[in-house]
């Protein structure tokens, strides 16, 4: 059983979980973030075998997805690596193209994942965690995986 969003769910139910290669970004070797928890979450729901777990791909989010909360000039600072150091400081990551695009799998991970969970009442995406819809709104929340 899992606890999350104040409800218990149990893997009895089916459970979408979604995911991409692309979830994983090289980091220097010195930076603390566990990168590889994501390809190895994928590998160990594959091995378990469980009926009620499955795994799903999923494609880069169109940009238009992004342009509701970031600036087109923003997101081309990402990719083309020309942010101040400021916002460098405040993303954490070195900005690239490669990170632009692990960005984009992960949102469209999350928007498959809370369009899944508001249908069957839960549903993972690997790169953040399980989306739990909440039962107070009909918007759906995020639990962590770690």
């Amino acid at each position: 059983m899992s606890v999350c969003a104040g409800g218990i769910y149990s893997l009895n139910s089916r459970v979408r979980c979604f995911y991409d290669p692309g979830y994983v970004f090289p980091l220097p070797e010195e930076h603390p973030f566990p990168m590889d928890k994501f390809w190895r979450a994928e590998a160990m729901i594959r091995a378990a075998g469980l009926p009620s777990l499955s795994v799903h791909g999923i494609g880069p989010a169109p940009f238009e997805k992004l342009l509701r909360v970031h600036t087109a000039g923003y997101l081309e600072q990402i990719r083309t690596g020309a942010l101040d150091s400021i916002a460098a400081l405040k993303l954490g990551l070195p900005a690239s193209e490669a990170l632009l695009t692990r960005s984009r799998l992960e949102v469209a991970g999350t928007l498959a994942a809370t369009e899944a969970a508001l249908a069957e009442g839960l549903a993972c995406n690997l790169a953040v965690g399980r989306i739990v819809p909440s039962r107070t709104m009909a918007k759906a929340t995020a639990c962590s995986m770690t």
